[in-house]
């Protein structure tokens, strides 16, 4: 599920010119790469620290919702989507 919620979100931002997003998403918090940073992101992708936190916290929260509707779709009921999303994200939703 959460390869397709990656394949889901890197659509939306293809779609929406918001590339970047995606990018630092990726390079950030989907690649085992111990030796990013904010700054060394910031001065591959010719931006500031600030921006590139910014820009991670929008593609993260994005990326959560991409998940839950994923999650929507593949549960049952209302109780099972709750469980599921508590188990896998930690998160209450209603």
């Amino acid at each position: 599920m959460f390869t397709t919620a990656v394949a889901a979100l890197r659509e939306r931002y293809e779609e929406s010119g918001r590339m970047v997003h995606f990018q630092l998403f990726e390079r950030y918090d989907l690649r085992d790469d111990t030796d990013v940073s904010y700054a060394s992101l910031a001065k591959e992708f010719g931006l500031e620290p600030a921006t590139v936190n910014n820009y991670l916290a929008a593609a993260r929260r994005d990326f959560r919702k991409v998940v839950l509707e994923k999650l929507r779709e593949i549960t049952a009921t209302d109780e099972e989507f709750r469980t599921e999303a508590r188990s896998l994200l930690g998160v209450d939703v209603k």
